[in-house]
């Protein structure tokens, strides 16, 4: 229910409400979502809710101000709140068939709000933001956790494009599956994706830092480096770029300038020419506007050459001796 009245104003419900037991069967169709709703007129509590056997510890919702998809996963946290507001529709995942039971147990008049839980050393969470709206990834580490979607540990991140000025920010597994609540086992690097509808300028910088001693940002198209827990980073983004933009790393990084100053990139015709210095190991990769990888082939000799049929921007990224460069190319 969604109402434009102003905010001084009363609604009244007829009829008996609900208390009791609710019901609500779930199935795996649909890419395991199901869209359900909040039976009761007080808030749902997620973090007392039995979370059945075949469905993720998560729960989603939209935010009517500003259209982003919030999540939040029980024993977590996340973007979203752990309460589910009355007559609020939310989403599930389901990896089978089966049941959603809440009953007055789950039940709370506490408001929205509570984003934090308990402080938890292990958890960094990131936030993009143009000055009037925002995007939050959550990444934190615990052993028992796996590196791609759990159920236990992670929420999906459901892409929102009903709002063009909105930032989505998340993280990427190795499989390629988008996060916006991430918990894996310690790691040295994680990738992180951003895209938005419309172009801009955006920021991106720490809410929460927990007690990581390092926190470096690696921009793969400008090839900048930023400490998060020191300064916060400005870019500029244009809309149809590669979702695959950022890296995140936990350990200290340096950049060889004169090294990646010797490097040129440049397209003519159908072929990418990329010419680095000598005695350069390492892999070039080209990735199209959405991030999908093209060609990947190794770097071989001081002048190299791959070749892209179809026509188009595409993004080339050279790794030589632990460092690495991106350049925007167009193939026409």
């Amino acid at each position: 229910v969604y109402s434009t009245l102003g905010t001084a104003n009363t609604v009244s419900y007829t009829g008996t409400m609900n208390t009791g037991a609710q019901l609500k069967d779930f199935t795996a169709n649909n890419m395991g979502w199901n869209l359900m709703g909040n039976p009761f007129v007080s808030s749902i509590d997620w973090e007392s809710v039995s979370i059945p056997a075949a469905m993720s510890n998560e729960v989603h919702y939209i935010d009517a101000g500003t259209g982003n998809d919030l999540s939040y996963v029980q024993g977590v946290g996340g973007p979203g709140s752990q309460f589910i507001p009355p007559m609020q529709g939310f989403f599930v995942e389901a990896t089978g068939a089966g049941t959603l039971t809440m009953d007055d147990a789950v039940r709370s008049h506490d408001g929205a709000g509570t984003f934090y839980k308990d402080y938890n050393p292990n958890l960094l969470v990131l936030e993009a933001s143009n000055g009037n709206y925002a995007d939050q990834a959550w990444i934190h580490f615990n052993e028992q956790a796996n590196v791609e979607h759990d159920g236990t540990f992670d929420a999906h991140k459901r892409l929102s494009l009903s709002n063009p000025q909105l930032p989505q920010f998340f993280s990427i597994t190795p499989n390629g599956t988008y996060l916006s609540v991430n918990g894996l086992p310690e790691m040295a690097m994680i990738p992180l994706g951003f895209t938005a509808v419309q172009s801009g300028e955006f920021t991106i910088n720490t809410i929460e830092t927990g007690e990581f001693a390092n926190v470096y940002l690696k921009d793969m198209v400008t090839n900048e480096i930023t400490n998060l827990l020191n300064d916060s980073y400005t870019f500029s983004y244009t809309a149809g770029e590669p979702v695959n933009r950022f890296e995140l790393h936990f350990e200290t990084l340096s950049i060889d300038d004169n090294q990646l100053n010797n490097i040129s990139i440049y397209s003519f015709g159908n072929d990418v020419h990329v010419n680095l210095p000598e005695n350069s190991n390492g892999q070039i990769t080209v990735f199209n506007v959405m991030g999908q990888e093209i060609i990947s082939s190794s770097v071989n000799n001081e002048s190299n050459t791959v070749t892209i049929k179809e026509d188009g921007f595409y993004i080339v990224r050279v790794s030589i001796n632990g460092q690495e460069i991106s350049e925007k190319i167009l193939i026409k």
